[in-house]
């Protein structure tokens, strides 16, 4: 009977060292055995800093702060300054919220 193994194809990685290939069997549908990353699933990362729920949660605490820095200023009696404004909000926030009076004049 034969051994299984001698029909498997081997990993393609080589040694830096000696130049010698890797006797690792090759994962099936990789040319790389599970040491030199046959089995990577290359799925997207579902968490951490970079999904869209954590973003969008991001722009939302931002806005939220400049809310409330909008907020302190006006309870002060004075109109901020269209400077101040756009450091809070973008130019389409203020079209949207302020209509005709954006922009200052």
């Amino acid at each position: 009977m034969a051994n299984p193994t001698h029909f498997a194809r081997l990993c393609g990685a080589r040694a830096r060292t000696t130049g010698q290939p890797c006797r690792g069997l090759a994962v099936t549908g990789s040319p790389r055995c599970r040491m030199h990353g046959g089995k990577g699933s290359g799925a997207p990362v579902k968490h951490g800093a970079y999904t869209k729920e954590a973003k969008a949660a991001r722009a939302e605490r931002r806005r939220a702060r400049g809310l409330m820095r909008l907020l302190g200023l006006l309870l002060d009696d004075e109109m901020p300054s269209a400077d101040e404004l756009r450091e809070v909000f973008t130019e389409e926030q203020l079209r949207e919220a302020l209509g005709d009076a954006w922009p200052p004049k």
